[in-house]
């Protein structure tokens, strides 16, 4: 599923209303559910990205819609992952199970002109350090280097020490992070010196090309969207994406990123790496078997866990449990220099109106989202609360005024004091 803050919260509700239906149904109780239109079409953009707890509930919520309600439910992405050995699986919470249709008459075909990089996998047990890296990437006049999290790309740009490198990543509000990108295009380009040090924020729809890539040992997608950045233009005859693993080898919090990662590192352990065939759909397929456990997918705890849910029909506890993102994040003001203006009136006006919807969409040029910092996470004494009011009474929100000066120009929210924080 796509991945973007502002739409996560409104698939929650519709994916969560699906598999609320799906215990209504379960639990044999009368359903009332929402009129849909004679043919309606459902599209799941980037569906590598669906959690694994959530596979087989969401399929069969999908798969009773279009049996049950005519519905057209379309998968869209370049790493298409393969569920329909599940169809045993969710055949017992659904009774179409997981059938799907290639609606692509010569998929293969559509890989083939995409064979224009080739992949060097480093050894997992040889671990590079940062400042090994960084004299790897100084070798090249252009290449782009992504890492799982924003402390090794921070890592990494203090390891050069060459004011000329750019960062990218999630550490920089969305006004922050478009001024870099133009800069990348216009040196890569006008064929200028750039060296990019990037998180996956990267591998997110940017239409970049450099001849050459470096990337941190990740899910198995996550390195074939990496490799789309690399000779992406076709300029070269063959781009080159080198495949390592950092010495402080550390994951996003989400456990099923480094599930993913770690099958990745196991098919090159047992296949060689002459057989990772990253431009071939069946591998691929081969990785999400593998990812998705063919033997028994209802193993995972989690996911055992919310089926029981929907069997029981406990609607409230579904609604909480089923999270494409964790929603437990707050929203911070920063005070970004060339929008320094906005930031101010932001300022100003958050004390005295409070959080309005204009004010929302107005701050979010300059808005970074963090996981919810632990209470006693010295962060909180630099964040100015933004209050909702409302019928004479100031309610709590989870919009903060970050007011210290530790906004880094060049990478984003950086506390000087190395502050242990999350960026969502």
């Amino acid at each position: 599923m796509a991945t973007s803050n502002g739409s996560t919260a409104i698939r929650d509700k519709i994916l969560a209303s699906l598999a609320r239906y799906r215990a209504l149904r379960i639990g044999k109780f009368p359903c009332a559910f929402w009129r849909l239109s004679s043919r309606p079409g459902l599209t799941a953009d980037e569906a590598q990205t669906l959690p694994l707890k959530l596979v087989t509930p969401t399929l069969a919520a999908l798969s009773h819609l279009a049996s049950s309600h005519k519905t057209s439910v379309v998968f869209a992405t370049a790493t298409q992952p393969v569920f329909s050995h599940l169809h045993t699986q969710i055949s017992n919470h659904c009774d179409k199970g997981w059938q799907p249709n290639e609606i692509v008459n010569e998929p293969l075909a559509l890989f083939t002109p995409l064979e224009r990089t080739e992949y060097r996998w480093h050894s997992p047990q040889q671990r590079w350090n940062w400042n090994y890296l960084a004299e790897e990437l100084e070798q090249h006049q252009q290449a782009l280097c992504i890492v799982n999290l924003n402390r090794h790309a921070q890592a990494i740009i203090e390891e050069i020490d060459n004011p000329d490198v750019l960062h990218l990543s999630t550490n920089q509000c969305p006004a922050h992070r478009q001024n870099v990108l133009a800069e990348v295009r216009e040196r890569l380009q006008n064929k200028q010196d750039c060296i990019l040090i990037a998180t996956q924020c990267i591998e997110a729809g940017v239409d970049i090309d450099f001849p050459i890539v470096y990337r941190a040992y990740a899910p198995l997608d996550a390195i074939i969207q990496a490799g789309g950045r690399c000779n992406r233009e076709g300029l070269l005859e063959k781009g080159t994406v080198h495949v390592f693993c950092p010495e402080d080898e550390s994951y996003p919090p989400d456990g099923g990123y480094q599930q993913a990662a770690d099958m990745t590192k196991e098919l090159l352990t047992r296949l060689g790496s002459e057989a990772m065939q990253m431009h071939h759909p069946e591998f691929i397929h081969q990785y999400y078997k593998n990812l998705y456990n063919l033997s028994d997918p209802n193993a995972n705890k989690e996911t055992q866990a919310l089926l029981e849910l929907i069997a029981a029909g406990a609607f409230p506890e579904i609604a909480k449990e089923y999270r494409l993102i964790k929603q437990d994040n707050i929203n911070v003001i920063c005070p970004y220099q060339p929008l320094l203006d906005l930031y101010q009136q932001l300022e100003t006006e958050s004390s005295e109106i409070g959080l309005t919807k204009d004010w929302i969409q107005n701050a979010k040029p300059i808005t970074i989202s963090l996981y919810r910092p632990k209470t006693d996470n010295p962060i909180w004494d630099s964040l100015t609360p933004v209050l909702l009011h409302k019928r004479g009474q100031q309610e709590q929100t989870d919009w903060f005024i970050y007011n210290q000066e530790h906004y880094d120009q060049r990478l984003g929210l950086y506390p000087k004091d190395q502050l242990n924080l999350w960026i969502a």
